[in-house]
This record gives structure tokens, C-alpha cells and sequence, in this order.
């Protein structure tokens, strides 16, 4: 785990905006996020939750105002100004980020697996029987049968069942992948309920 000073924002927004041609997504959003503090986003649908958190990980371009960032070297870095692998970075280890899609957030042709595993990679795990022993207590966490590790990708007869609960398994992974490891900053936009 990173060692982070206390008195520092992790997260920064300052009076982001963002438009959408007339239509706004959000205005003047300005807070700073401390290490080990919470703040939850909560509002009606379309009121501009999940807007926000796509300008908080600089998946979005905000029409004004900006997001900084501690970096792991202690340096505050607009997020605007970082390269996409300086971001992709980011989302594998210091942030959790749990997109509504399950499918942006997983590698879809691969196995549950892989997906938990390439991030505890990109934490520095090497071990592979540890690997495969996390991933597959995370599975069982998620109650997700633990001989599907393996299986070749999501993309396949289950996703096209009609049974209840057959689309369960790829956003209850995604919960898990998104938020696996020591994450400095974990974001959401998946519905508390369905």
C-alpha cells in the first residue's frame, strides 16, 4: 500500500462543468477527497451522477474547470494532462471504478479469471498459484461457482439465457474487479438497488 499524506487531497475537483451541447451534465462542482474519506454521489436519474464520475477519472472532458490528482509520487497532476497510459495506469491500481456496463469494466473474451487476475498484476502480484487462489476466493465471495474460473469469456450462452439472474454474473465480477486491491480511490455507478 502507498504511503499517503494526510493532509493532502487525493482528489481534487474544481468547479468542474460539463455541457452537452445545451444540455448541461453538471455545473460547478468543487470538493477535495482526503485519504480515507467518503463522499457519495446520490440524486435522481439524469441528474448528472454518472457525468460527474466520468469527469472525476478523466474518461470525460469537462467543458470547464478541472480534476487533480496525488499521484503516487506525491505530485498533484491535472488529470486532463496526463497520457491514456498514465490513465489506464490509474484504473488498474489506484482506482476502483465499477462502470453501470459491466462490459466496459471487464475484458469480456476472457476468463473471470484473467479479468481479477490482470488486476492484481498490475499491483505487482507475479506469484501464479496466488493469483489464481485470490481470484478464486474473490469468485466464491461473489458466489460465483469457482469452477468457472477458467471458462473461455463471458460473451456466450449464458449472456444470451433468458433464466433469472443469467446477466448476474458479469456485473457482481465487474463489482469485484473494479474494486480489487488497494485502491487509493474507489467510484461507482452502478444502482444500489434494481
Amino acid at each position: 500500500m502507498i504511503e499517503r499524506d494526510l493532509e493532502q487531497p487525493l482528489l481534487r475537483a474544481e468547479g468542474l462543468s460539463k455541457w452537452y451541447g445545451k444540455q448541461l451534465g453538471c455545473r460547478d462542482v468543487s470538493f477535495a477527497l482526503y485519504p480515507g474519506e467518503v463522499i457519495a454521489v446520490v440524486g435522481e436519474s439524469g441528474s448528472g451522477k454518472t457525468t460527474l464520475l466520468q469527469l472525476l477519472s478523466a474518461q470525460l472532458a469537462p467543458s470547464r474547470g478541472r480534476v487533480r490528482y496525488c499521484m503516487r509520487d506525491g505530485a498533484t497532476r491535472d488529470l486532463a494532462l496526463l497520457g491514456e497510459a498514465e490513465r489506464r495506469f490509474l484504473f488498474r491500481t489506484d482506482w476502483g471504478y465499477v462502470h453501470q456496463d459491466p462490459a466496459l469494466g471487464l475484458r469480456m473474451s476472457v476468463s473471470a479469471g484473467a479479468n481479477v487476475g490482470e488486476r492484481l498484476m498490475a499491483i505487482g502480484w507475479r506469484h501464479y498459484g496466488q493469483i489464481r487462489q485470490t481470484a478464486g476466493d474473490w469468485l466464491a465471495r461473489i458466489e460465483i461457482d469457482g469452477g468457472r474460473i477458467d471458462d473461455e469469456g463471458w460473451r456466450d450462452r449464458r449472456d444470451r439465457s433468458h433464466r433469472p439472474g443469467a446477466r448476474r454474473s458479469p456485473p457482481a465480477l465487474h463489482a469485484v474487479a473494479g474494486v480489487l486491491g488497494p485502491a487509493a480511490v474507489r467510484m461507482s455507478c452502478r444502482p444500489c438497488s434494481n
